[in-house]
């Protein structure tokens, strides 16, 4: 894919056609799960048979590789300076992972299988461990600050969780399959 950077407001509402948009940063490598904050923008790119972080400042117009490991780092998430993903050996991520982009300062995360780490603030959230008997993943919230974790409930299939500030949506299924 390639990942491009549009002003919303530019001409939106008044005008209802198309808005120019620009390629932020071509590559001839795989690009996918973008996201961003301000004038950051972060995705993962496969390079050299790993998904890798990317990190691009739209104002400074610069690139900026953040993982190389012989790893898998996918889904990331950014809010200001701090950036969370899923890394994992090849055949899956496991495990969240970060860091301060401005510092390179590591964010340290608990050992534990996860799935969707998504950061806003200081806060951090993810699905936890699946259990396949119950078919419920356990929603956890994390404070990079205090290092504390909080399962906030269980839930059936959830979908990744969103965040933003102290507001978390997550796809939630109910009984009789009805959401």
């Amino acid at each position: 894919i390639i990942i491009y950077l549009i002003d919303l407001y530019q001409r939106w509402p008044d005008k209802a056609y198309p808005i120019s948009a620009v390629v932020v940063n071509p590559s001839l490598n795989r690009q996918e799960s973008p996201a961003i904050n301000g004038s950051r923008i972060i995705w993962s790119e496969y390079i050299q048979g790993y998904w890798q972080i990317i990190l691009f400042d739209a104002k400074e117009r610069t690139r900026q590789q953040l993982t190389s490991n012989a790893q898998d780092h996918i889904s990331p998430s950014i809010s200001g300076d701090l950036v969370v993903w899923w890394e994992g050996d090849s055949g899956g991520a496991d495990y969240a992972a970060g860091m301060n982009v401005v510092t390179g300062e590591v964010i340290r995360f608990p050992k534990e299988r996860i799935a969707c780490p998504k950061i806003s603030g200081k806060r951090v959230v993810w699905l936890g461990q699946f259990d396949l008997n119950t078919f419920l993943s356990p929603v956890i919230s994390y404070d990079t600050e205090t290092q504390k974790q909080t399962v906030i409930g269980y839930e059936k299939l959830p979908g990744c969780p969103a965040l933003s500030g102290n507001i978390l949506v997550l796809r939630a299924t109910r009984g009789d399959n009805k959401p």
